[in-house]
């Protein structure tokens, strides 16, 4: 692949005792070692399991993808004030611009002096201003979104509503992922003949869900 991508659902952590499973999850540093040596490009990192283990593990797991040379979309770590909201990768004269967003982080809010530690699907305004203007320098414009209902085979409401505004800010893909169930693609097209591909769930790559 050119660009290789993975979606990292949980923040790694280099400390055993911050190890854990559910309902809040710690993710050997190991495991992201693995996602390197496997030659992965891209991880996305902004879930609803971002700030399980706090600002720490946000920036930890930033960092760490930092240190591979992994672009690590969606999260940002304490030190960086001024988050940029999309990586830009060009790959045989193609800029790509590739986003991430989360719908929620379960209730954990982020620290007041780093609101946007983690990418939310929430100010539509500005997400569409951040879109539209990527668009604008680029040749293709991708979003990973961590959204839907989990175990659904179907793309729920707030989905849809998302998929119209990224289709009317000029996406090109978005690519879900959450529910930990395949759910349908389509190809849509707006009033001018823009034409975006969605795929509302992938589904799980490795997991240890039965």
């Amino acid at each position: 692949s050119d660009i290789a991508v993975i979606n990292q659902e949980t923040p790694l952590t280099d400390d055993p005792s911050m190890y854990g499973d559910y309902p809040r999850f710690g993710t050997p540093a190991g495991v992201g070692r693995a996602i390197a040596d496997a030659g992965f490009d891209v991880v996305t990192c902004a879930s609803n399991h971002a700030l399980d283990r706090g600002a720490y593990g946000v920036s930890f797991t930033k960092n760490f993808f930092d240190s591979q040379g992994i672009r690590c979309l969606g999260i940002h770590s304490e030190k960086e004030k001024e988050p940029r909201p999309c990586e830009i990768l060009t790959r045989n004269g193609i800029r790509f611009a590739l986003f991430n967003y989360t719908y929620g982080t379960n209730g954990i809010r982020a620290p007041e002096e780093n609101p946007d530690m983690v990418q939310l699907l929430e100010d539509e305004e500005q997400i569409r201003k951040e879109i539209e203007a990527a668009g604008s320098e680029c040749d293709l414009v991708i979003v990973f979104a961590h959204w839907g209902t989990e175990y659904a085979k179907q793309p729920d409401d707030f989905q849809k509503q998302w998929t119209q505004i990224f289709l009317e800010s000029g996406v090109d893909v978005v690519v879900g992922t959450h529910p930990h169930a395949l759910q349908p693609y389509e190809m849509l097209q707006d009033d001018n003949g823009h034409r975006m591909l969605v795929y509302y769930s992938i589904g799980n790559f490795v997991s240890a869900q039965q």
